[in-house]
C-alpha cells in the first residue's frame, strides 16, 4: 500500500478509537472500512507492522494521527467560524481549551494509555529493549551534567 492508503487507514481508524482504544486492533479493523470494499477482513499483524511500525510503534502512530487530527479540526473550526480571521482577532485561550477538551471526551477512558505511550522512556535507543545503567547515566548527564544520577 502507498502512503496515501496508509493515511486513509489512519483516518478510518480514528473513529474506531472510541471502542477499541489506541490499539493495533483499531488499525487492523480500519481496512474493513476502506471505500473500495476490497478488505472483508482486518489487516494481519505483518501488514500493520509494515504500514504503521512494529509493536507499540503502531500504537504511537495512531496516537499521533489522533493528535494531528484534533489540531487540524480545531484550526479549521476556528478559521471557518470567523473566530480567527485576522492576526489581531484570535480566539480566547478559554475557548480553545474548551474546544480541545471536548475533542477528548469521546476517548476519555483511553487517555491514560496515551500519556503512558507518549511519556514512556523505554526503549531509549533503537534496538535496545532494556538500556544499560551506563547508557541511562550517560544520557542523563548529557542533559543534566551537574546532577548525581546513577
Amino acid at each position: 500500500m502507498t502512503g496515501v492508503a496508509r493515511d486513509a487507514l489512519l483516518k478510518l481508524a480514528l473513529p474506531l478509537v472510541k471502542n477499541h482504544g489506541f490499539t493495533r486492533s483499531a488499525l487492523s479493523l480500519a481496512a474493513m472500512y476502506l471505500p473500495s470494499g476490497k478488505h472483508a477482513a482486518p489487516l494481519n499483524d505483518t501488514a500493520v507492522d509494515a504500514l504503521f511500525g512494529e509493536g507499540d510503534e503502531a500504537r504511537r502512530t495512531l496516537i499521533n494521527a489522533w493528535l494531528d487530527d484534533a489540531r487540524v479540526s480545531l484550526r479549521e473550526s476556528y478559521t471557518q467560524c470567523g473566530a480567527a480571521t485576522s492576526v489581531t482577532q484570535t480566539p480566547s485561550l478559554e475557548s480553545v481549551l474548551k474546544a480541545r477538551l471536548s475533542k477528548n471526551e469521546e476517548v476519555l477512558k483511553h487517555l491514560p494509555e496515551v500519556s503512558a505511550r507518549l511519556n514512556s522512556v523505554f526503549p531509549l535507543f533503537k534496538g535496545d529493549s532494556e538500556p544499560s545503567r551506563h547508557s541511562l547515566s550517560s544520557l542523563h548527564f548529557q542533559h543534566y551534567p551537574h546532577s548525581f544520577f546513577l
